[in-house]
């Protein structure tokens, strides 16, 4: 995590954007590195940006049509390299921020500009919306058991909700269904059928299994879908999906 120094200025000249999250959507005056992205969110007085490796954040405000976070910048105790495009990236990203680069918002989108770049960014919940539960093929991304969030290869297993109560299970090494209801963010789920594991040997998949048996069975469990990634259950005992 990179801190970006707060700078001076008055409060009565102070204000803030409302907590939202921004993607980017298109960028001139520099070209982005392969496989990169931009993404900038505002809560409370804080700013963060995420520009392709570790994320840097700032107390910031704005002030005569501009966002002011200061010119000081501290690394972090736990800096990483990400290669040199994308650290390079990142370093003129803090640049552009501390320049108090011009900003302007026409409705969903938010326009950053300095002298040389321009960076057209995106609301998240217009670029890249809540998912439905109901429809998608959820995929197996990661396994929480104890506190822990377990990452699971590509391929182990899928998690279907119909449109009626059917809940279709296709786990690495067994299949099956359960009949379910969605409350507001509770999950019930009840007559819960799951083949035999027809993988023996595989300890992997077959401990994949037996979590998703033993999930089934917990009772409620709560669920939330931030875009394309959905959580169900807690802290102790969970499933991590996503899907396109």
């Amino acid at each position: 995590m990179v801190m970006l120094a707060l700078a001076l200025g008055c409060e009565s000249e102070k204000s803030w954007f409302e907590e939202s999250d921004y993607l980017l959507e298109s960028i001139e005056g520099r070209e982005l590195a392969p496989g990169s992205r931009i993404e900038l969110r505002f809560y409370g007085r804080e700013l963060s940006a995420y520009a392709g490796c570790e994320g840097m954040s700032a107390a910031y405000w704005r002030a005569d049509g501009a966002i002011v976070v200061g010119d000081e910048v501290a690394d972090s105790d736990f800096s990483v390299s990400c290669g040199i495009a994308v650290d390079d990236q990142e370093e003129w990203m803090k640049r552009f921020l501390n320049e108090t680069p011009s900003y302007e918002i026409d409705g969903p989108r938010l326009t950053l500009t300095d002298d040389v770049v321009t960076i057209v960014l995106l609301d998240e919940e217009v670029a890249d919306p809540d998912r439905p539960l109901v429809g998608p093929t959820w995929e197996i991304e990661g396994i929480v058991d104890s506190g822990l969030v377990m990452g699971v290869e590509h391929g182990e297993g899928t998690i279907t909700f119909g449109a009626g109560v059917q809940r279709v299970i296709d786990g690495p090494c067994a299949s099956g269904a359960a009949d379910y209801v969605a409350d507001d963010a509770l999950l019930i789920f009840e007559q819960v059928a799951i083949d035999p594991p027809v993988c023996p040997g595989d300890e992997v998949g077959q401990s994949i299994d037996a979590h998703l048996r033993e999930l089934l069975v917990e009772g409620p469990l709560s669920f939330e879908i931030d875009t394309s990634r959905l959580t169900i259950g807690g802290a102790e005992l969970g499933l991590v999906l996503r899907t396109d």
